[in-house]
């Protein structure tokens, strides 16, 4: 289907900081809600709608928690840096 578009003019869609991953540059602060806070110490954190962004335990503080799930909860507001983007295959 090349050259099919799909178009919304809802408030909640035009409200979105983004519409696509290709929107978000490296190295810029992204405000999302944590989604999910993994038994590894990763927080899945949404950023839209369709976007959701992985924070690794390197990432989470300047120094190494040995108990993230207690710090970070589910449904919370927070800010991070993207540094990485996985790169399409092909």
């Amino acid at each position: 289907m090349d050259g099919l578009y799909l178009v919304s003019m809802a408030q909640r869609v035009l409200d979105q900081p983004f519409l696509r991953v290709e929107d978000i540059k490296v190295g810029e602060v992204v405000k999302g809600t944590i989604d999910r806070v993994l038994d590894s110490g990763r927080l899945i954190v949404n950023l839209a709608e369709c976007i959701t962004g992985m924070v690794d335990e390197l990432h989470l503080s300047d120094i190494k928690l040995k108990h993230p799930e207690k710090k970070f909860r589910e449904g919370v507001e927070v800010r991070a840096r993207t540094i990485l983007f996985p790169t399409a295959p092909g």
